[in-house]
């Protein structure tokens, strides 16, 4: 198999290409049999040759630079153990797989935009396309949660009103855009509610298109999703997690941070190792926010059993560096936040459900403090003030 990947790495002008091709054979032995491993390098042999070709400084090679060849299909699934092995040798500069996402749905907006070209609606999609990501800036900045998956979502939501109103309703302008156009489009594409409100919003502030005029465009949350999971669930699921071995353990801990903690799973992904803190025999402290807090008992074992796990599979996989708690079986990334999602359709459960059991508990408690909830756990405030003066209950959407 080395000679294989040897003989395909042969005409490589990179000394450091060159070396480290055989060795990705080796690796990729240790994972497939034999047959897979031959067309692996034949596959992957073509990534290996553009970066020599391209890229006589392979440091150049960015995430954003080879997604204009390999797009995220490339990047995450057909070379995605070459690329994973090229950064855990240092040859190319680490990538976080969000980064891909993100310029993925980036190409996308662009595309929306593009397809209107020669539309009246072209420089109104523009400008908002323009607007959203401003403000998306403006979220990263103040540390506030942003997703370019819902910068996305809104701008599809946008150019399909506006080419239904152009369909329709032989639209020329936004002016044509009235409160019956966007409630006849909903009848058709309910699902498109929601993100359809930023662009209401848009053609408020930027077009004075409504006014006051008020559109009930926003959905009223699935209450079935998010009721108080009864006692008796909450018990299943906790024995559940305190008895798991292994590489369970990682679930296992994952759904106990989330019940017990009120701990969401996009902050979970973001954990890092550094944030626990052993303070004795089966005790920890964990930063969740600017105060740590105690984790003990059952919990505290699962976690002791978990970093045990981490640490052998961290090492099996040559990342003992990986930073992140809850790591992902690429080369120094995080978990993705589609795995916690997996976790809690296999629990049969919602991340609501989780937490609100967790805000119920806490306030059970006895932490009736909005200041706790928010320096220790990192509930915003509004959320902890809206829990308490409820009585116990998430507010509804």
């Amino acid at each position: 198999m080395v000679r294989v990947a040897a003989e395909l790495a042969a005409r490589l002008k990179s000394d450091a290409l060159r070396e480290a091709f055989p060795d990705y054979g080796r690796q990729l032995l240790t994972r497939k049999v034999a047959p897979i491993v031959v067309k692996q390098l034949k596959r992957d042999i073509a990534f290996v040759r553009h970066l020599d070709d391209h890229y006589p400084e392979l440091p150049e090679a960015t995430t954003r630079v080879l997604f204009a060849t390999f797009k995220r299909r490339g990047l995450k699934k057909t070379h995605q153990l070459v690329l994973n092995f090229l950064v855990s040798r240092g040859l190319l500069p680490s990538f976080h797989l969000s980064d891909i996402d993100d310029l993925h749905d980036e190409s996308l907006q662009n595309a929306i935009v593009s397809r209107a070209i020669g539309m009246w609606y072209h420089t109104l999609l523009s400008d908002y396309l323009e607007e959203l990501r401003r403000s998306y800036r403006f979220q990263l900045r103040h540390d506030i949660p942003a997703s370019q998956t819902t910068l996305t979502s809104a701008m599809k939501a946008a150019h399909s009103l506006v080419a239904y109103a152009t369909e329709h309703q032989a639209a020329t302008s936004h002016t044509a855009l009235r409160t019956d156009t966007i409630l006849a489009f909903l009848d058709q594409k309910p699902g498109y509610r929601n993100p359809l409100r930023r662009f209401v919003d848009f053609l408020n502030t930027r077009r004075h298109r409504f006014g006051n005029e008020k559109i009930l465009l926003k959905t009223r949350r699935n209450e079935d999703n998010r009721a108080l999971l009864p006692t008796s669930h909450q018990a299943a699921l906790y024995q559940r997690w305190i008895t798991a071995t292994g590489k369970d353990t990682k679930k296992a801990l994952a759904g106990i941070l989330m019940m017990l903690y009120a701990q969401p799973g996009r902050r979970l992904v973001t954990l890092k190792a550094s944030d626990i803190r052993k303070t004795g025999d089966h005790r920890y402290l964990i930063q969740f926010a600017r105060l740590p807090l105690p984790l003990t008992g059952s919990a505290a074992e699962v976690m002791d059993q978990y970093l045990q796990w981490r640490t052998s599979n961290l090492e099996r996989r040559q990342d003992i560096d990986n930073p992140w708690l809850f790591h992902s079986w690429r080369y120094q990334q995080p978990l993705s936040p589609s795995s916690i999602t997996g976790y809690l359709k296999e629990w049969g459960v919602t991340a609501d459900q989780l937490y609100q059991c967790a805000l119920r508990g806490i306030i059970d408690a006895g932490e009736n403090d909005p200041s706790i909830l928010r320096d220790g756990y990192g509930i915003h405030n509004v959320t902890a003030s809206s829990y308490l003066l409820t009585g116990g209950r998430l507010k509804s959407y």
